[in-house]
Protein backbone atom coordinates (compact mmCIF):
# COMPACT_ATOMS: atom_id res chain seq x y z
CA UNK A 1 0.00 0.00 0.00
CA UNK A 2 2.79 2.43 0.97
CA UNK A 3 4.23 1.51 -2.18
CA UNK A 4 1.25 2.26 -4.26
CA UNK A 5 1.06 6.01 -2.89
CA UNK A 6 5.04 6.08 -3.18
CA UNK A 7 5.07 5.49 -6.91
CA UNK A 8 2.03 7.52 -7.58
CA UNK A 9 3.73 10.31 -5.72
CA UNK A 10 6.97 9.81 -7.58
CA UNK A 11 5.08 9.77 -11.08
CA UNK A 12 3.37 12.73 -10.14
CA UNK A 13 6.17 14.49 -9.78
CA UNK A 14 7.42 13.37 -12.83
CA UNK A 15 4.73 14.17 -14.63
CA UNK A 16 5.20 17.78 -13.93
CA UNK A 17 9.06 18.29 -13.93
CA UNK A 18 9.04 17.15 -17.63
CA UNK A 19 5.59 17.91 -18.61
CA UNK A 20 6.55 20.06 -21.56
CA UNK A 21 9.14 17.78 -22.80
CA UNK A 22 6.37 15.18 -22.57
CA UNK A 23 3.79 16.63 -25.05
CA UNK A 24 3.06 15.54 -28.39
CA UNK A 25 2.13 17.51 -31.75
CA UNK A 26 -1.41 16.64 -30.80
CA UNK A 27 -1.05 18.58 -27.12
CA UNK A 28 -1.38 15.54 -25.15
CA UNK A 29 0.88 13.31 -23.10
CA UNK A 30 2.05 10.80 -25.56
CA UNK A 31 3.25 8.49 -22.86
CA UNK A 32 0.13 8.21 -21.35
CA UNK A 33 -2.48 5.14 -23.16
CA UNK A 34 -5.71 5.16 -21.20
CA UNK A 35 -7.95 7.52 -21.02
CA UNK A 36 -8.43 9.98 -18.13
CA UNK A 37 -10.73 9.25 -15.24
CA UNK A 38 -13.98 11.24 -14.76
CA UNK A 39 -13.01 14.11 -12.07
CA UNK A 40 -15.74 15.44 -9.66
CA UNK A 41 -15.86 18.97 -8.63
CA UNK A 42 -17.84 18.13 -5.03
CA UNK A 43 -19.27 21.28 -3.05
CA UNK A 44 -19.23 20.61 0.53
CA UNK A 45 -20.17 22.64 3.84
CA UNK A 46 -17.18 22.68 6.39
CA UNK A 47 -18.04 23.10 9.67
CA UNK A 48 -14.60 23.83 10.36
CA UNK A 49 -14.86 26.67 8.17
CA UNK A 50 -18.27 28.01 8.46
CA UNK A 51 -18.64 28.25 4.46
CA UNK A 52 -19.21 25.76 1.33
CA UNK A 53 -15.97 24.11 0.21
CA UNK A 54 -14.70 22.13 -2.86
CA UNK A 55 -13.10 19.11 -3.41
CA UNK A 56 -12.20 17.25 -6.73
CA UNK A 57 -12.75 13.70 -6.56
CA UNK A 58 -10.96 10.90 -9.08
CA UNK A 59 -12.64 7.60 -8.48
CA UNK A 60 -10.92 4.66 -9.66
CA UNK A 61 -11.49 2.52 -12.83
CA UNK A 62 -14.53 -0.26 -11.75
CA UNK A 63 -15.35 1.73 -8.70
CA UNK A 64 -19.25 1.66 -8.96
CA UNK A 65 -19.00 -2.50 -10.02
CA UNK A 66 -16.30 -3.56 -7.84
CA UNK A 67 -18.06 -3.34 -4.28
CA UNK A 68 -14.47 -3.06 -2.73
CA UNK A 69 -13.11 -0.29 -0.13
CA UNK A 70 -10.31 2.51 -1.47
CA UNK A 71 -7.29 3.88 -0.05
CA UNK A 72 -7.75 7.22 -0.63
CA UNK A 73 -4.50 9.55 -1.50
CA UNK A 74 -5.32 13.51 -0.21
CA UNK A 75 -3.34 16.20 -2.48
CA UNK A 76 -3.04 19.33 -1.11
CA UNK A 77 -1.87 22.06 -3.66
CA UNK A 78 0.93 24.84 -2.72
CA UNK A 79 0.68 28.22 -2.02
CA UNK A 80 -0.23 29.78 -5.36
CA UNK A 81 -2.28 27.07 -6.47
CA UNK A 82 -5.88 25.53 -6.24
CA UNK A 83 -7.07 22.07 -5.68
CA UNK A 84 -7.69 22.10 -9.91
CA UNK A 85 -4.29 22.41 -10.84
CA UNK A 86 -3.82 18.51 -10.21
CA UNK A 87 -6.46 17.77 -12.71
CA UNK A 88 -4.32 20.34 -15.25
CA UNK A 89 -1.34 18.17 -14.54
CA UNK A 90 -2.48 14.95 -15.69
CA UNK A 91 -3.28 13.48 -12.54
CA UNK A 92 -6.07 11.87 -13.84
CA UNK A 93 -4.72 9.93 -16.49
CA UNK A 94 -1.90 8.62 -13.95
CA UNK A 95 -4.35 7.34 -12.04
CA UNK A 96 -5.64 4.36 -14.32
CA UNK A 97 -2.37 2.39 -13.14
CA UNK A 98 -3.51 2.65 -9.42
CA UNK A 99 -6.65 1.33 -7.90
CA UNK A 100 -6.99 3.80 -5.61
CA UNK A 101 -9.19 7.24 -5.28
CA UNK A 102 -7.45 10.91 -5.42
CA UNK A 103 -9.15 13.72 -3.71
CA UNK A 104 -7.86 16.99 -4.45
CA UNK A 105 -8.37 19.77 -1.32
CA UNK A 106 -8.90 23.31 -1.46
CA UNK A 107 -7.97 25.68 1.16
CA UNK A 108 -7.18 28.38 -0.85
CA UNK A 109 -4.05 29.99 0.61
CA UNK A 110 -4.22 29.45 3.85
CA UNK A 111 -1.37 27.40 4.63
CA UNK A 112 -3.37 24.55 5.74
CA UNK A 113 -3.21 26.12 9.61
CA UNK A 114 -5.57 27.01 11.83
CA UNK A 115 -5.50 30.54 12.27
CA UNK A 116 -6.37 32.35 15.93
CA UNK A 117 -8.74 35.20 14.22
CA UNK A 118 -10.06 36.13 10.56
CA UNK A 119 -10.91 39.76 9.24
CA UNK A 120 -14.15 38.85 8.48
CA UNK A 121 -14.99 36.95 11.82
CA UNK A 122 -15.35 33.28 10.12
CA UNK A 123 -13.06 30.91 11.70
CA UNK A 124 -9.68 29.70 9.96
CA UNK A 125 -9.46 26.49 10.85
CA UNK A 126 -8.13 24.85 7.71
CA UNK A 127 -6.50 22.30 9.07
CA UNK A 128 -9.64 20.37 11.13
CA UNK A 129 -11.20 21.43 7.71
CA UNK A 130 -8.85 18.82 5.87
CA UNK A 131 -8.66 16.46 8.70
CA UNK A 132 -12.23 16.06 10.00
CA UNK A 133 -14.45 18.27 7.31
CA UNK A 134 -13.07 16.51 3.92
CA UNK A 135 -12.18 13.30 5.54
CA UNK A 136 -15.16 12.30 7.35
CA UNK A 137 -17.33 13.28 3.92
CA UNK A 138 -14.93 11.65 1.76
CA UNK A 139 -15.45 8.15 4.01
CA UNK A 140 -18.94 8.73 4.92
CA UNK A 141 -20.12 9.40 1.12
CA UNK A 142 -17.33 6.86 -0.75
CA UNK A 143 -16.25 2.92 -0.26
CA UNK A 144 -12.86 4.07 1.86
CA UNK A 145 -10.55 2.04 3.82
CA UNK A 146 -11.59 4.45 6.94
CA UNK A 147 -8.30 4.54 8.82
CA UNK A 148 -4.73 5.10 8.54
CA UNK A 149 -3.39 2.59 6.77
CA UNK A 150 -5.82 4.03 3.58
CA UNK A 151 -4.73 7.20 3.88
Amino acid sequence: MKKRILILLISLIAVTAGFSQSETVEGKLGHIGYDPLPVYDIALFSESLQREMHINVVLPRGYEDSGLDYPVLYLCHGFTSNYHEFVHVGVPEYLNRFDMMVVMVDVGNSSYANWAESEDGRPLNFADHVCKDVIGYVDKNYRTIADRKGR
